[in-house]
């Protein structure tokens, strides 16, 4: 009997063991698991994938349960996380499933030895991989400069502007920015009463300037954002959002005041003893008291209200859908009729006999006598920000930079649009990011924030470079100029007349690529000299690293030389055009139209790669570790090895076509004047 009970119980020992082998659903057998690539780089706030495979071994099926385990069984950082977090096995194949692994912004940047883990029931494999977090979080601001109002007194004009800026000028044609306060916010309004410059911040700061060179910040005792600012009866009113109304009789000590509301109010005037005060929902409010006592007056409208003036014995009002009102006494209004409700006014001025409204998309109307209103041709696309009028006549302001001026209301010049500039490349050296493109013209900054134009005589340019001493820009039709500086330019004799592309600098060399398998090579930057190339298709893009020029061009045209003298045609494996080339991390990557992006680390042999559907890339930049490519519609593609990309789109809907580093900022600049800066 023990010796039957003996065998029972070594049987029973023996089943135990068989059904620990088996998986959930009872069914025995194993699993092996493996990852490729073996190692990953995940930028902080982002995520990479990785392939997964599991093999099933003796009839096993089931879902194996992935996790991320640290190598040496240390904790893992509880920002890596891994997605989908399983994988099913249903029959006898091998199952290969895309795995991502996620890295939050606050997951320190370093390498990780991790594992993937599979678990089964009592079943376990695992695979080792390796997980650099590399810094990330590289949002993009848009530097596109917004002109939001717009001021003459004493002989000068001053406008408002981002980033703690105003801008003066003497004659409306040559404008000199002023730092007032620095800060990401912008100065709203911008007003000169009784022989003071007043200018109002998004954050509730008032400053006050005798010539608009030198500021003195005021206590508003508010942080609303303040928008407007009129003078009468020797009393300042300011108002702003929530229905903030501020009165002060010197423009240094400001009173809060009830006004009854707390709708937006965009704007202020005086006039024949009373202010008035427009804003949001068709709101208006006067007051003949110093500002103390408001009064809702009926408007007739809902549309936000958004500016006023008063002049000829007259207040005017516009507004959003086309809204112009007048009142002789502030109480009573009547709607005129402009003839379209597409048109969205920002502003409204008088002078020289003539009330001028600006708004949305350039749009300028005119009236003699604010019943009768004219469109007139603004010559910018640019959406109109705020209108002043002068001796002389009017000058508007508005987004991109744009300025214009005009005598008499009606024929407008512009004076300063870079909406209209195209930028084609980038460099950066000693403090400054200097910029070309099209129409012919460099932009620089010593910030990346804001941005100077320099308009020139000398055709589109296309590419820019420096040396230690030299910046170097290149362009249509033979186009070589240099500056020591970014500031001063000098045109050189290139010898050619084809368009040139691209420039760049190398082992004490200038080297220019262009039309028709041009190269030019300059030691100085001065002299120049013809190279043969051994190939007639246009060249576009022209890189330098590891002691190795790389020049790119039309149908997968690839060259290279060790001392831009002697070339070498290479085959590159593809018949895309190619544009940029760029050296970084030990290797070169190149990119052009149909989605081409190829890596090589030698230049000679070359791998092309999936843009992940983005077509078509102009440049390519190689920026604090990571590789930058620009493309269309507001996209960027990142990389740290050139392999491995991610996109990301940028927040600003415009084609990029340049990229710069400096300063610890990477800088892009695409069509429309567009620029943006990360971090």
């Amino acid at each position: 009997m023990k010796s039957a009970y003996r065998i029972l119980l070594s049987s029973l020992v023996a089943l135990a063991f068989l059904f620990a082998g088996c998986n959930q659903a009872g069914v025995p057998g194993s699993f092996t698991l493996s990852v490729d690539p073996a190692s990953v780089n995940v930028l902080q706030g982002e995520a990479t994938t990785f392939t997964v495979g599991i093999l099933p071994q003796d009839g096993f099926t089931g879902t194996v349960e992935l996790s991320l385990v640290a190598q040496d069984g240390s904790a893992v950082p509880a920002g890596l996380s891994l997605e989908p977090s399983s994988v099913q096995v249903s029959g006898p194949d091998a199952v290969a499933v895309s795995v991502s692994v996620r890295a939050a912004g606050d997951v320190p940047p370093q390498g990780y030895a991790l594992r993937i883990e599979g678990s089964s029931g009592s079943l376990k494999a695992g695979a080792d991989l390796g997980v650099e977090v590399r810094p990330g979080g590289k949002l993009w601001t848009p530097r596109v400069l917004e002109l939001n109002g717009v001021a003459y007194g004493g002989g000068r004009y001053v406008i408002g502007a981002d980033s703690g800026y105003v801008f003066t000028s003497d004659n409306a044609l040559d404008w000199s920015s002023v730092l007032v306060s620095p800060g990401d916010w912008m100065i709203r309004g911008v007003a000169y009463e009784n022989g003071i410059f007043v200018a109002l911040s998004s954050e509730g700061k008032i400053f006050t300037s005798p010539d608009g060179a030198s500021w003195t910040e005021q206590d508003s005792g508010t942080t609303n954002f303040l928008y407007s600012v009129a003078y009468g009866n020797n009393l300042y009113v300011a108002v702003g959002r929530y229905g903030t109304i501020l009165t002060s009789p010197d423009a240094a000590s400001w009173t809060a005041q009830n006004s009854g509301t707390t709708y937006s109010l965009y704007d202020v005037a005086y006039g024949n003893g009373l202010f008035v005060a427009v804003g949001s929902n068709g709101k208006i409010y006067t007051s003949d008291d110093d500002g103390v006592t408001w009064v809702e007056q009926a408007s007739g409208t809902t549309s936000s209200l958004l500016g006023v003036t008063y002049g000829n014995g007259l207040f005017v009002v516009v507004g959003l859908n086309g809204v112009i009102l007048t009142s002789s006494d502030g109480v009573n209004w009547t709607a005129q009729t402009l003839g379209t409700t597409d048109i969205f006014f920002n502003d409204v001025t008088y002078g020289n006999g003539l009330y001028v409204a600006v708004g949305l998309s350039g749009a300028v109307v005119t009236s003699p006598d604010g019943v009768n209103w004219t469109v007139q041709v603004a010559q910018t696309p640019s959406d109109l920000r705020g209108v002043t009028a002068d001796d002389t006549g009017f000058v508007a302001v508005g987004d991109n930079g744009a300025i214009i001026r005009s005598a008499d209301g009606v024929a407008w010049m512009t004076v300063s649009q870079s909406v209209e500039y195209w930028f084609s490349d980038g460099t950066f050296r000693d403090g400054t990011f200097v910029f070309v493109g099209t129409p012919s013209g460099v932009v620089t900054s010593t910030d990346g924030v804001h941005w100077l134009l320099q308009l020139m005589d000398a055709g589109d340019l296309y590419g820019v470079i420096s040396s230690p001493d030299l910046f170097v820009a290149v362009g249509e039709v033979g186009t070589i100029l240099t500056s020591p500086d970014g500031a001063v330019w000098s045109g050189q004799s290139s010898g050619v007349t084809v368009d040139l592309s691209d420039v760049i600098y190398g082992n004490d060399l200038f080297v220019v690529v262009g039309d028709d398998g041009t190269i030019l090579t300059s030691p100085d930057g001065v002299n120049w000299t013809a190279q043969t190339s051994g190939v007639t298709a246009d060249l576009v893009g022209v890189g330098y690293g590891n002691g190795l020029f790389v020049a790119v061009g039309e149908g997968g045209t690839i060259l290279t030389s060790p001392d831009g003298v002697n070339w070498t045609a290479q085959t590159s494996g593809i018949a895309a055009n190619l544009f940029g080339v760029v050296y970084g991390n030990g290797r070169f990557v190149a990119v052009g139209d149909v989605s081409a992006l190829g890596v090589s680390t030698d230049g000679v042999h070359w791998s092309w790669l999936s843009s992940n559907g983005y077509d078509g890339f102009w440049r390519i930049g190689y920026a604090d570790g990571t590789f930058v490519a620009p493309t269309y519609a507001g996209y960027t593609l990142v990389s740290m090895d050139g392999e491995q990309w991610l996109a990301r789109f940028t927040g600003v809907a415009a084609s990029f076509y340049a990229v710069a580093y400096g300063n610890g900022q990477i800088v892009m600049g695409g069509d429309s004047g567009a620029i943006i800066t990360s971090p």
